[in-house]
């Protein structure tokens, strides 16, 4: 995989201006890094003017791919990125920071830290409130989308619902998302035997139901998925059982 270190994103046009540095950054980057530094770019310009804290913030940090000074971590690491990746991982649900985090390719570590720990993102409301930190991600396409959409159910959205989302609006580059799918499925090869062997395990644990508890094999087949919390259909099943 294709990866620079110490890549400069110059931004200058009408609605923000700046530079920002990456520690690192790969061709298959899962957002493209120029709509990553607009808003790092923007956050900052909000910084320098709001920021009243008694300690020192570096929007930098904000880039999954930058290292803070002390950290565990040793420059040019991509701890953050396969964390924020980590993410992606089916099944899982997100709330409204984290998903809109990953849509701007930011660092959601961050968010359990100040200025970001107490912000509520999704209940930002434009008429009343034109100067908070929430304003600069209002005026994203990625916050207005994901704020409208009906796969957000609760202030949450799932991670397979999420990358639909990104896939719908290009929020995500393609050959970055091959990448991460790719990487998801070659790793997935043991979660997928032990997936199956389960299904195996539950047939014959269920099957000598049939007839009486259960109608029939599909009727097995449909509780496996149930109990298992499967995203596959009966016939998946099925094929799995009778390899």
């Amino acid at each position: 995989m294709p990866i620079r270190k110490d890549v400069s994103i110059l931004i200058d046009n009408e609605l923000i201006s700046g530079v920002v540095v990456f520690d690192t950054l790969s061709d298959f980057r899962l957002v493209d890094p120029v709509y990553t530094t607009i808003i790092v770019l923007l956050i900052n310009k909000w910084m320098d003017s709001n920021l009243n804290y008694e300690y020192e913030f570096n929007v930098n940090h904000l880039i999954p791919e930058n290292i803070i000074e002390g950290d565990r971590n040793e420059k040019y690491s991509n701890y953050y990125v396969d964390n924020s990746y980590e993410l992606l991982k089916p099944n899982l649900n997100l709330n409204f920071n984290e998903a809109l985090f990953i849509l701007l390719g930011l660092d959601t570590y961050r968010l359990a830290l100040p200025p970001f720990h107490n912000i509520k993102l999704e209940e930002y409301q434009s008429t009343s409130d034109r100067l908070s930190l929430g304003s600069r991600f209002f005026v994203t396409e990625q916050y207005k989308e994901l704020h409208r959409s009906e796969y957000l159910n609760s202030g949450k959205i799932s991670s397979k619902n999420l990358i639909r989302l990104a896939k719908k609006f290009k929020f995500f580059q393609e050959s970055g998302l091959r990448h991460i799918l790719k990487v998801k499925k070659s790793t997935s090869g043991t979660d997928k035997s032990q997936r199956n062997k389960k299904i195996r395990a539950l047939w014959k644990k269920l099957s000598p139901q049939i007839g009486s508890t259960y109608q029939d094999k599909v009727s097995v087949y449909r509780e496996i998925i149930l109990i298992e919390n499967l995203e596959i259909k009966e016939d998946t099943v099925g094929r799995i059982i009778n390899k």
